[in-house]
């Protein structure tokens, strides 16, 4: 509500969804399509960490770092840039 109150005439559509997932990521995109059929800004701001030394990590806990932090910003980029061009 204080988003579409910010911006007269502005249109906010929310969706629950994993971050780390390609399919929801798309599906997220396009319930924003939807909106007004265009996309003019992607800002993928998911992220988290677990505050630990590097070396306090194992593979898999890294590995989950990675995901949630690098890979689902290139993933929802990647997904969006044909609706951004």
């Amino acid at each position: 509500r204080q988003l579409t109150d910010a911006v007269p005439g502005g249109r906010v559509a929310i969706h629950a969804g994993d971050a780390c997932d390609a399919d929801d990521l798309q599906r997220a995109l396009d319930a924003a399509w939807a909106l007004n059929g265009r996309l003019d800004i992607v800002v993928p701001t998911v992220g988290g960490a677990g505050f630990r030394p590097l070396l306090m990590h194992d593979a898999d806990s890294f590995r989950a770092e990675i995901d949630l932090n690098l890979h689902s910003a290139f993933v929802a980029i990647r997904h969006a840039a044909p609706r951004l061009a």
